[in-house]
């Protein structure tokens, strides 16, 4: 038997409808952790009584399952009994056994349940209603599953959520996490409201930040910054929450939905206007913007302005570290919005490092009104590649004379230029020479899989022939037996026939002698 671990891409999943109902990435979860079976004629799949993890379709040839009263049916792969798993009931009713050549997919029937279940979760209709409470598991999981940030997950690891998380529950007016305190958990809202505040500049007033309903999270800033709380949240309500713990959070919700973009590519989505620049620094930070497509919003402040920004186009955020950055991308994700980190940090310079404007510079500079807290664009998140690249602000900014000059940091713009050309040579020569290699080792596969293809197609052939020419002999072998029983019955019921006539003539000889004798008494007496 031959087995490939994780291979799906010739299957047909419109014939299996336990596989296809599922969503697109649950296939995926699926596969990987599949095997493709090719089974040699007589190959026993499963026995009658087993118990087992293994859900198997037949995907080509011929299975015969063969149950404990000998009855026998026939399974192909064109059949409708096919679409079906073979005998899924555990222990199994019947025994396996393959014809021919057969191709067989096998799942994990535990995966599979896990999988149908969230799917349905997290299509249920009206999941999210207000009027579910804490005491239905089903709804608050949907709830939670169809939320922006975790809608993003790969299955597995929402399973893992469900299954680690831990549900503490919260009095009305009880504060879950205080402002500069050091959280070691993301919450995620099962039930109730909460409120998130922090306090103003002065200390005089409180400023609202967000309302937090069922299937949103607080928290996760403070864990990617590794900063304290700059907001205090506090329940409105009586509700609960599920409690994640930082490596989880880490592990199983930041390191897969938190994407990062080189600049190289983030510079050509802005060019084309299928992307925006995101400075998440501090305000003092950016005083100096220039540049287009793009928006400053200090992290503390995003949330609050989160309904000001288009949802049309993906947000490239930028920062001063990465740690910043992701946190951005987190509260982006959180919304609903789409974005992606910078990874090169050192592209992103404060104001006073910014390279004054030259002559070929098209784009005024602006300067933020002091004291204000403006939406405006990142100083140039691409100094190190061209000066389109550079964003600028769009709101709450005013003319102002040009900043003073100061001496580059990373070179001049030519010499990045430069140095950038020499960069996209040299990937462009390792992405050739990449795509040479694959195409060759594609072309050796494809290969590979006709000879596989035609050798199983003739053994397949062979071996149905031969079925044929065995149950053809058995046939004529069968007649033949019932033709030599007939004559040998024949020649029997002659033999019997031929003795009765022996016998007969016996009979009629003696009968004739007596008669010739008493014909002589009488002719004597006469």
């Amino acid at each position: 038997m031959e087995t490939s671990r994780g291979t799906g891409g010739g299957i047909d999943f419109r014939r299996l409808p336990d596989i296809e109902r599922l969503p697109p990435p649950y296939q995926v979860q699926l596969l990987s952790q599949a095997r493709v079976q090719r089974c040699a004629d007589g190959q026993v799949l499963f026995s009658a009584g087993d118990t087992d993890d293994a859900q198997l379709y037949l995907i080509d040839g011929m299975v015969l399952l063969i149950g404990n009263d000998a009855s026998v049916q026939e399974v192909h792969s064109s059949s409708p009994e096919a679409r079906r798993a073979l005998d899924p009931s555990q222990p199994r009713r019947y025994s396996a056994r393959a014809v021919g050549s057969a191709t067989v997919l096998q799942v994990k029937r535990s995966l599979l349940e896990k999988l149908t279940s969230l799917a349905e979760l997290q299509s249920e209709p009206g999941s999210g209603s207000a009027e579910a409470t804490h005491d239905d598991p089903g709804n608050w999981m949907s709830r939670i599953a169809r939320a922006p940030i975790f809608s993003r997950l790969p299955p597995n690891n929402l399973m893992l959520l469900f299954e680690r998380g831990v549900t503490v529950h919260v009095a009305a007016g009880e504060v879950v996490v205080a402002e500069g305190s050091q959280p070691n958990h993301l919450y995620v809202v099962q039930d109730g409201e909460l409120a998130m505040s922090r306090t103003a500049p002065d200390g005089t007033a409180t400023i609202a930040v967000a309302e937090l309903r069922p299937g949103d999270c607080f928290g996760a800033e403070a864990l990617l910054t590794e900063r304290p709380m700059d907001v205090s949240v506090r329940a409105v309500t009586s509700g609960s929450l599920v409690r994640i713990t930082r490596d989880d959070f880490l592990r199983l919700i930041a390191e897969p939905v938190i994407q990062a973009i080189p600049l190289r590519q983030a510079g050509e989505m802005v060019r084309s206007q299928r992307a925006r620049w995101l400075d998440v620094r501090p305000a003092h930070l950016a005083a100096d913007i220039k540049g287009d497509h793009a928006l400053h919003i200090p992290l503390n402040e995003l949330r609050i302005r989160l309904d000001r920004l288009p949802r049309q186009v993906p947000y490239i955020v930028t920062s001063d570290n990465a740690a910043t950055s992701r946190a951005g991308v987190f509260v982006l994700l959180d919304a609903g919005l789409d974005g992606r980190y910078l990874t090169e940090v050192a592209a992103v310079t404060p104001a006073a490092e910014t390279p004054p404007p030259t002559a070929e510079a098209t784009t005024p500079t602006v300067q933020a009104r002091p004291g204000t807290a403006s939406e405006q664009i990142p100083s140039s998140a691409a100094t190190e590649a061209a000066p389109e690249m550079s964003p600028t602000s769009s709101v709450n900014v005013e003319p102002a004379h040009a900043a003073p000059a100061s001496p580059p940091t990373h070179g001049t713009l030519a010499q990045v230029a430069q140095r950038i050309h020499h960069e996209i040579d040299a990937q462009v020569a390792v992405l050739k020479q990449r795509v040479d290699h694959e195409l060759a080792a594609q072309q050796q596969l494809f290969e590979q899989a006709m000879q596989e293809e035609l050798r199983r197609r003739t053994v397949e052939i062979e071996t149905r022939y031969q079925l044929m020419v065995t149950r053809k002999e058995q046939t004529l072998r069968k007649s033949y037996e019932r033709l030599l029983a007939m004559a040998s019955s024949l020649k029997q019921q002659i033999e019997e026939i031929h003795a009765a006539q022996q016998s007969f003539a016996g009979m009629l000889g003696t009968g004739l002698s007596e008669a010739e004798g008493d014909t002589t008494v009488i002719e004597g007496a006469g």
